[in-house]
């Protein structure tokens, strides 16, 4: 039976992304500067969860896909290699 494996990624993004929401909600840069607080809140806390996550979750599937694959032909090679020698 095989088993899922779980991708923690999609979990710390989210932590990520909760503290940078209560950052956002805070006002938490507008003491500091506030050209600093305008682009903290208005350009950085506001990209898309989801956008991330698929877009992160596909780069790591194509990867490990094509990293599968090189590695599988790889190992093909070897074996046949092993069987012609005598």
């Amino acid at each position: 039976m095989m088993t899922k494996r779980r991708n923690n990624t999609i979990d710390i993004l989210r932590v990520i992304f909760a503290l940078l929401i209560v950052a956002l909600h805070t006002d938490l840069f507008l003491d500091v500067h506030p050209m600093l607080h305008y682009f903290m809140s208005q350009i950085l806390f506001r990209i898309p969860f989801m956008n991330l996550t698929y877009s992160l979750t596909f780069i790591l599937t194509a990867i490990s896909s094509i990293v599968f694959s090189v590695f599988y032909v790889f190992i093909k090679r070897k074996r046949y290699e092993k069987r012609i020698k005598p």
